[in-house]
């Protein structure tokens, strides 16, 4: 088993948990220590969360539906609260369809983008 800790969530207002759910598996494949909180997580339970248990991974997923139930730029401020609260050594992952600002993201070195399982399951089989 490996040390870290991994954290799963779908993001506030979104309630579809199957990538969410496929990347658990994938944890447990893996040999991974995670946590699965579900999906509609609101930002700072999260980050509550994510720092009670001292993890140092978030996988959080999004799909489209989050598109046509909150604001445009909603979900860039859900990654920026997160992103603003992680240690150097500690990583956002979020995956899935939903609509966000890239560009607001690509300097940011603890996070990363996968749009399917696949670039998922090799970056958790480097853990």
């Amino acid at each position: 088993m490996h040390a870290e800790k991994i954290i799963i969530a779908g993001i506030e207002g979104d309630y579809h948990e199957f990538g969410i759910m496929m990347a658990a598996l994938l944890c447990k494949h893996h040999g991974l220590k995670f946590y699965y909180l579900g999906p509609g997580l609101p930002a700072k339970s999260l980050i509550d969360t994510f720092q009670s248990l001292k993890a140092s991974t978030i996988i959080l997923g999004a799909t489209s539906a989050i598109d046509n139930v909150k604001d445009q730029g909603f979900i860039d401020n859900y990654l920026s609260t997160i992103t603003n609260q992680l240690g150097p050594n500690q990583k956002l992952i979020f995956g899935g369809n939903a609509s966000y600002n890239r560009r607001l993201f690509t300097n940011i070195e603890n996070f990363t983008h996968f749009t399917d399982l696949t670039g998922l399951d090799a970056y958790l089989a480097k853990v």
